[in-house]
């Protein structure tokens, strides 16, 4: 129809001139997945009332840099399920999802960050049936770091008078740290959808926009006693769309922002997908899914994606080449990719619920 067609100009504008609007922002690299929506809990609180199914993921991702023994490494498990009222989906009363983590980096993987947070979210129907809803998350948990001084070097272990510069005999500094620090992180969300379960017999597009904040507590990070160094705010802005071409064919352009420290990260995306169904009907149970996509993170790396989904699984690879590294000795200008495996599996809770309702899968 003549006026879902001026719907899908519109925001295709809209969304062209928030990327230009971006072209010219710093950025700001902070350890992340590349797979967002694999990971949607590390991404915003809100995608844990976004589905109206029970849904499981793992994402893995490692990142070596050659010819040292830094090795940037994330891994993190999530849990997030739909709590009802009733036997209908329109009943639906929050959503919550569990989230572990583990990240370890740094010379021998001397500096760890593990986790666990707790996500609960109200969704808001605009109306009864109607395709928009806005949902709005709450995110808290514990982030436990830890650093084996065993693997770091200290000034005070350098003298002139060995030729190789270095004494390991001498005791370094170690004693004016803690080696680990727990703290509490509350993080929080909200998300605007329109036809999220994508329906393309009646709604031609499905379009979602969400903002998150993390770190609103600023928590003290810092290993020594007598100093504060405060977990510094980190707010995000996602958003994107998802296309009918055909019965087969779609396409889904993203845009995700990251501010953090006064730097802004600005990653600029696409995703086309090939349905090996005729018409438009998504079938949970039989339909195949193949993905594509490409991300570039300005001025930083570009990111390649393919994925498949089929029944209740959906398995996505990705391939980061990136232009900046965190190592030994800060950071450098090299181009070290990262590879990343993600692992779906959806549960069915709903008759007539329709398939998940991530934006790639």
């Amino acid at each position: 129809p003549a006026n879902q067609m001026r719907k899908f100009y519109n925001i295709a504008i809209a969304f062209a001139i928030t990327i230009l609007l971006c072209g010219n922002t710093s950025f700001a690299q902070e350890a992340e997945f590349s797979q967002y929506y694999a990971s949607s809990l590390f991404l915003n609180p809100a995608f844990a009332g976004a589905s109206n199914n029970l849904n499981i993921s793992i994402v893995a991702r490692v990142q070596p840099l050659s010819g040292s023994d830094v090795t940037n490494e994330m891994q993190q498990v999530s849990i997030e399920t739909p709590i009802y009222l009733g036997s209908g989906t329109e009943n639906k009363l929050a959503g919550v999802g569990i989230t572990l983590f583990n990240q370890t980096t740094g010379p021998g993987r001397s500096l760890k960050k593990m986790g666990g947070m707790l996500a609960i979210s109200k969704p808001i129907n605009f109306d009864a049936f109607g395709p928009q809803s806005l949902v709005i998350g709450v995110q808290g948990g514990i982030v436990r770091r830890s650093l084996d001084f065993s693997q770091l070097t200290w000034g005070a272990q350098f003298t002139p008078f060995l030729e190789e510069g270095f004494d390991a005999s001498i005791a370094g500094s170690s004693s004016l740290f803690e080696d680990n620090k727990t703290v509490p992180v509350i993080n929080a969300g909200v998300m605007y959808q329109y036809n999220p379960q994508k329906d393309y017999l009646v709604y031609s597009l499905s379009f979602f926009s969400g903002f998150a904040a993390s770190n609103i507590n600023q928590p003290n990070v810092s290993f020594t006693t007598d100093q504060t160094s405060k977990e510094p705010l980190r707010l995000r802005y996602h958003g994107g769309f998802e296309y009918v071409l055909s019965g087969r064919y779609h396409i889904s352009p993203n845009l995700l922002i990251n501010y953090q420290r006064g730097s802004i990260q600005t990653n600029i995306g696409g995703y086309i997908s090939i349905d090996f169904k005729s018409d438009q009907i998504q079938s949970f149970e039989d339909n195949i899914r193949l993905v594509g996509g490409i991300w570039y993170r300005l001025r930083d790396s570009f990111v390649f994606l393919v994925g498949m989904s089929k029944q209740k699984y959906r398995l996505g690879f990705s391939y980061d080449l990136n232009k900046f590294f965190l190592g030994a000795k800060g950071r450098l200008e090299t181009l070290q990719p990262a590879f990343e495996l993600s692992l779906n599996y959806t549960l069915k809770s709903r008759q007539g619920s329709g398939r998940f309702s991530n934006p790639l899968f």
